[in-house]
């Protein structure tokens, strides 16, 4: 990893990912060398639930959108949403792009042509005027549907997964509170945090659920809680290394502020000590996405 890249990643991680509006700027910050949904370096960027139109609503789009081959070689990749709109993509494969676009994570996904991962994309484009980050994925969609040639399907399957469910009914962990309306800093991400270490800030269950998901291996989280409204909190656990995020260098994360300890609890136990939460295995309904066909796009 070149120097230059090193000192962003740091500068991410030592500054908490501050996506936040504040005395009218907007300060969003990649997560350079993260995939998009799987394992992410910054939790929650790209962990929503499925993103889809308001039934009876065509998808928005982009206004302009440029697309070009990324043919570097290089494994690291970057997705920036900014809230004025406009959606930088590097490095990114066609799943790459699937997967938050959809808000879906690769057992989530089926299918593809043959360069579904191999061929890499750089992308700009931009809203006539701001967009929140899951209108830019709808447009996102729009745009792998007409300029890719998308064509998919959407099932629903029975898989494994991890229900999200409260330890002991009605008592919260100490690390986590319901949300005050009016306390804390406007953010556009309510869960933030690099790997090992969530801060969640006016988030639902149903957030918290979507964010787990990108810190397990191959099981969807669902919320099962059955708590209502949002919450602020704090999960600091240490996760197993092979979940880091890809093209990341260990001593990135190791020299990182807040990083979690290397005898820490596991994110199982961590849930239920500090938030009073639990995983439970189960079987349970998983929205898929079948890609039934794609084209190259051309270059522009």
């Amino acid at each position: 990893m070149s120097s230059n890249l090193r000192h962003q990643v740091e500068g991410i991680i030592r500054n908490r990912i501050a996506m936040s509006l504040a005395g009218g700027r907007t300060f969003a910050l990649a997560a350079m060398g993260m995939c998009s949904i799987a394992a992410p370096l910054i939790l929650g960027i790209l962990n929503p639930c499925a993103i889809r139109a308001q039934p009876g609503q065509p998808l928005p789009k982009f206004e302009v959108a440029s697309i070009k081959p990324n043919k570097s070689g290089d494994v690291r990749t970057s997705m920036m949403p900014y809230p004025e709109g406009r959606l930088t993509v590097e490095n990114n494969s066609l799943r790459q792009l699937v997967r938050p676009a959809f808000g879906v994570r690769d057992p989530q996904i089926t299918g593809g042509p043959k360069w579904f991962d191999d061929d890499r994309f750089d992308i700009v484009a931009k809203a006539e005027g701001p967009a929140t980050r899951d209108q830019l994925m709808l447009m996102l969609q729009s745009l792998l549907i007409d300029r890719f040639k998308l064509n998919f399907h959407r099932e629903t399957k029975q898989l494994p997964v991890f229900n999200l469910v409260a330890a002991k009914k009605g008592v919260l962990g100490p690390n986590m509170s319901g949300h005050v309306p009016g306390t804390g800093t406007p953010r556009l991400f309510p869960i933030l945090g690099p790997p090992g270490h969530m801060d969640g800030s006016n988030a639902t269950m149903q957030q918290l659920a979507a964010s787990l998901s990108g810190a397990t291996e191959d099981r969807v989280v669902l919320d099962k809680t059955g708590l209502t409204g949002t919450y602020d909190f704090t999960l600091v656990w240490t996760p197993e290394r092979r979940l880091l995020p890809p093209g990341v260098p260990p001593e990135v994360l190791e020299n990182a502020p807040n990083r979690p300890p290397a005898d820490g609890p596991s994110l199982s136990t961590a849930l239920q000590e500090q938030l009073g939460l639990k995983l439970e295995s189960g079987r349970g309904p998983v929205p898929i996405i079948v890609v039934d066909g794609a084209s190259r796009p051309s270059e522009n």
